[in-house]
């Protein structure tokens, strides 16, 4: 079986941490022995002060290295998002089903890793070629751009068209049926996490490596700096924590426009001696992370079912964390970490006093974490496998 991915959201060589988790998901089926090549378009984005336009022309038209071959055909961005998206899709569309058509061999199906842009970009191209088309949706769409006047009609259409959508959560899946989507073509697929690679590491030394006393409490954020991640919130709810446990540092794992914001927040509410920014690290320095951590803390406004979830369970890290999107189908309350309510730093902060108090519940909150991604089985091999089976059902 020969499966084309599209997927814009994907690492590359400017950017490694862009989307790994589509990058796992396409290595865990190519494993299973699925002929893979994968789309990822780049945009020719226009020369706007603060938008990475430099790089995207540096790479290659073609990439063969790897576990699967990757071509980055470009189309036209045109910003501010929330205006013109629709408009960039049609560019995707345009430009992608024409270099596809010149470069690539018809395969057996399409699988997008985004409704939008990249189901959405994919219709004509599967309609052409009289091959499914398969989406995944994340959780950005369905929650957020569905929501746009401009975008309404196109994601509507684009989940219509759809041979099968594959939703991350029970929460999207409820969603996609709520907007009409036939219940025979929706499946809940999560994503994994490789529990071989994600698990603590018990080195006394690491905390040293960091420059961090080993006397010291470390709570952890790992993803974007950007204001969907509620990290305002977590912000305001540091200095509670501080006035009980001063020998506390927050460690923010990450890249994202909110840097310079956060950062000047930190300092007006003199807590930055107590804030480190780590920026984005690889996978081997993260497990260093989770493993010296105490708690990992997701204030989040929107999600799917979050990656960063799954990567610190494995690592027997408890987790406090808001209840949006499927989180609560990963977290249970008093189990495995907290769920609380958005918005709310007085509880975001009751809830790390709670842990950072109690060594005994945060143990075994922590080994209730990996154990429940055993029992559901989110792992990358299972998630291949259900992905693998819907092919075949489709096909």
């Amino acid at each position: 079986m020969k499966v084309l991915m599209a997927c814009q959201n994907h690492p590359d060589e400017y950017n490694p941490y862009w989307g790994t988790f589509i990058e796992r998901s396409i290595n865990s089926i190519v494993k299973e022995g699925i002929d893979v090549e994968a789309i990822i378009p780049r945009p020719h984005v226009l020369p706007i002060k603060g938008l990475p336009h430099s790089y995207f022309s540096k790479l290659p038209s073609k990439d063969e290295s790897g576990a699967y071959t990757k071509y980055y055909p470009r189309y036209f961005y045109f910003p501010p998002k929330r205006l013109f998206y629709g408009l960039s899709g049609n560019s995707y569309a345009k430009n992608v089903t024409k270099f596809a058509k010149k470069n690539i061999e018809i395969p057996d199906v399409i699988h997008a890793h985004h409704v939008f842009m990249d189901g959405y970009g994919m219709l004509k191209l599967s309609k052409e070629w009289d091959i499914p088309l398969i989406m995944v949706e994340h959780g950005t769409i369905l929650k957020e751009i569905l929501n746009w006047k401009s975008m309404h009609n196109k994601i509507i259409k684009t989940l219509d068209a759809a041979d099968h959508i594959m939703c991350v959560s029970e929460d999207l899946f409820s969603i996609a049926l709520a907007h009409g989507v036939d219940e025979e073509k929706v499946s809940l697929v999560p994503i994994g996490v490789d529990i071989d690679v994600f698990k603590k590491r018990d080195d006394e030394n690491l905390k040293e490596l960091f420059g961090i006393d080993s006397d010291v409490k470390i709570i952890l954020y790992v993803g974007q700096l950007v204001p969907k991640k509620g990290l305002n919130y977590l912000i305001n709810a540091i200095p509670q924590v501080l006035d009980k446990h001063n020998k506390t540092c927050f460690i923010f794992v990450g890249y994202g426009p909110q840097r310079e914001y956060l950062t000047k927040l930190c300092v007006d509410k003199n807590i930055q001696s107590n804030i480190i920014f780590v920026g984005g690290v690889g996978s081997e320095r993260l497990i260093d992370w989770y493993s010296i951590a105490d708690i990992l803390v997701l204030p989040s406004l929107s999600e799917g079912r979050p990656t960063v979830i799954y990567e610190a369970m494995a690592c027997e890290l408890p987790v406090i964390a808001t209840d949006v999107g499927g989180v609560s189908e990963q977290v249970e309350n008093g189990y495995n970490g907290f769920v609380i309510k958005p918005r709310d730093s007085h509880a975001l902060a009751d809830s790390i006093i709670n842990l950072l108090e109690n060594d005994d519940l945060r143990k075994d909150m922590g080994e209730n974490c990996r154990k429940r991604i055993i029992e559901q089985g989110w792992t990358w091999d299972n998630h291949a496998k259900n992905v693998i089976e819907i092919y075949k059902r489709v096909l």
